[in-house]
Formats: C-alpha cells, sequence, structure tokens
C-alpha cells in the first residue's frame, strides 16, 4: 500500500525495500510481502533489549512510548526521487529484506552432518545460494544501512549454523499466532539494524557530536 508523501508523518517512516531472495515463485513472494503489510508500526516498549554486548549500545526501552514506523514497498524509488534523500531520509530504502521461500530449501534445512555443505550436491548448492544471499543484497544496494534476509515458512527451531546471522526465521502461517509477524518485524528493530539507521540519520543531518551523547545512546545491558 503507498504512503501519502505528504502526509506529516510520511518522512518519520523507514522505506524497506522487499525483494525475492532465491528461488521464490513470484504468488509466494506477494504471499509474504502480504503477511508483513499489517505490523508496519513497531512500539520501542515491546522490543526485547539484545543483551548481547556488541548490540547494546542503543536501547530501545531508553524511550519506550517511541515507535518505529516502516514503509514495505517492492520497488525502488525513480532516480528523481532519490536524488533528494541527503535531505529527507524516508526517500530511499535504509533497509532492505530479501524474503526467501522456506519450502523451496526443504531439503537443505532438513538436511545434517558435517559433510552436507562440503561436496557439491543438490542441498549444498541450495545452501550456498541461501548463504550468500545477504552478501548479494550488499553489493546491489551499498547504500542501505541494514541487509536482512527473511526465510518464510521455516519449521526450524533455531537458526543452522550455515545460515547468516542476519537470516530470521518465519514459521509457516499453519504454525503462527496473531502475535508471530509482529515478533518477526521486532527482530528488524533489535540491536545493530537500529543503532545503524540512527547512526546515518545523525551523520547524514550533521548531528556527528550526538553519536556519542547519552541522550541517544546508553552502553551495558
Amino acid at each position: 500500500m503507498a504512503v501519502d508523501p505528504f502526509s506529516p508523518i510520511a518522512p518519520a517512516r523507514i522505506r524497506v525495500l522487499l525483494v525475492p531472495a532465491g528461488k521464490i515463485k513470484r504468488s509466494r513472494f506477494m504471499t509474504c510481502v502480504e503477511r508483513l503489510q499489517p505490523e508496519s508500526a513497531v512500539r520501542l516498549g515491546d522490543v526485547t533489549p539484545d543483551p548481547r554486548p556488541d548490540r547494546s549500545m542503543f536501547s530501545p526501552l531508553r524511550n519506550p512510548e517511541g515507535n518505529v514506523l516502516y514503509y514495505f514497498t517492492t520497488s525502488m524509488p525513480p532516480a528523481s526521487y532519490i536524488s533528494l534523500s541527503p535531505f529527507e531520509l524516508c526517500r530511499e530504502p535504509l533497509m532492505v529484506l530479501g524474503v526467501a521461500d522456506g519450502e523451496e530449501y526443504q531439503e537443505a534445512l532438513d538436511s545434517e552432518g558435517a559433510n552436507a555443505a562440503a561436496d557439491k550436491t543438490n542441498t549444498a548448492l541450495k545452501r550456498e545460494e541461501l548463504n550468500e544471499v545477504v552478501d548479494v543484497m550488499r553489493e546491489e544496494y551499498p547504500r542501505a544501512v541494514v541487509h536482512k534476509l527473511l526465510l518464510f515458512d521455516c519449521g526450524l527451531p533455531s537458526l543452522p549454523p550455515w545460515l547468516p546471522e542476519e537470516t530470521i526465521l518465519v514459521p509457516p502461517q499453519s504454525e503462527s499466532t496473531s502475535t508471530t509477524m509482529k515478533t518477526v518485524i521486532e527482530h528488524l528493530v533489535m540491536g545493530k539494524a537500529l543503532e545503524q539507521m540512527l547512526i546515518c540519520a545523525l551523520i547524514l543531518v550533521g548531528h556527528e557530536q550526538e553519536f556519542e551523547s547519552q541522550h541517544y545512546f546508553k552502553h551495558g545491558n
């Protein structure tokens, strides 16, 4: 759904580009996009801070009543629109999400064994394809601040070690609750993602000194 560019909250929205990742049919891609669209607002008070030491520079609980507003889109804006992005960050995607279909990679996800990724089997090739998605997105969209991979319809309880750490597992719709997608979107706000977007915003608007200010950041938990 398009966002009114003249809306008073339009400049506050983070433009998120959704792109197909790996082997995925157009119909499946659009279904995944439709699951994401309703969860375009995240209240910071609902986000669990990332406990890892290197991910705690910015705590979302610093401003629990604040919100992160996303604008999910499947296309890049025209060059004439992006040209003013240094003055309005909302004009250019700050986040790129690769949407992958877990059903297409079920064999690779289910396979076990240390040699599975070593030999050039179909399983190994599929694993390699998924593992390279984030790097490919960084090359194609270098100006984006955050690059993540959403692996839809994945029933695994935890992230396999061969997948990049930027991967977020999305369970099948049949196994999802009313808050599943909300939780997935909240993961986008955790740790480095929100920290990097805020750093980018401060630098672009000329407030580099506030990068180290305790008003915006706090170290520790």
